[in-house]
């Protein structure tokens, strides 16, 4: 059993150091966040959620009428989301088990990021690259410097792109 265990916080601690490396450790959105980034959704809107955790902002986007895909390479919260997506009958909830730096952000109309600033950089060029002009980034706790900023809210920051 101890084997099992010990596979378990290996597992953890790669990870870990993979999303500090390569993106933002898993920090889960507030409620008050949530609220403010639903008002930027509409019915109809197709969102991405990059670290979406246990899918909580994508379920919450749902309700609004939009359809939503979320990224999570953390196992557990993975597993949540799919288990809740599959639950939910009719739900235009997809989940990936994938780095969000694999995710084709071209056919989404709002994104969802927690991006810590030392990856702020290739993150905006992943969005001006891939993403349809319109488009919103809104951006939990941390700016994005080279997108253009609609408004500052809370703790987010909401961009368009150009």
């Amino acid at each position: 059993m101890e084997y099992v265990w010990a596979g378990i916080i290996f597992w953890y601690l790669i990870i870990f150091v993979y999303k500090t490396k390569t993106g933002s450790p898993t920090v889960p959105s507030k409620d008050t966040q949530i609220a403010r980034f639903l008002k930027y959704v509409k019915r109809g809107d197709n969102v991405a959620d990059l670290g979406c955790g246990d899918g909580r902002v994508l379920f919450s986007t749902a309700k609004k009428g939009a359809s939503g895909e979320g990224w999570e390479i953390e196992p557990l919260p993975y597993l949540y989301a799919v288990i809740r997506a599959m639950r939910k009958k009719n739900s235009k909830i997809k989940i990936h088990f994938a780095d969000m730096w694999k995710a084709d952000l071209s056919k989404f109309d709002v994104v969802f990021v927690y991006q810590l600033t030392r990856y702020a950089p290739r993150f905006v060029r992943k969005c001006q690259k891939e993403m349809k002009r319109g488009a919103l980034v809104i951006a939990n706790t941390y700016p994005l410097d080279g997108l253009y900023l609609l408004k500052k809210d809370g703790e987010l920051y909401v961009y368009k792109i150009r």
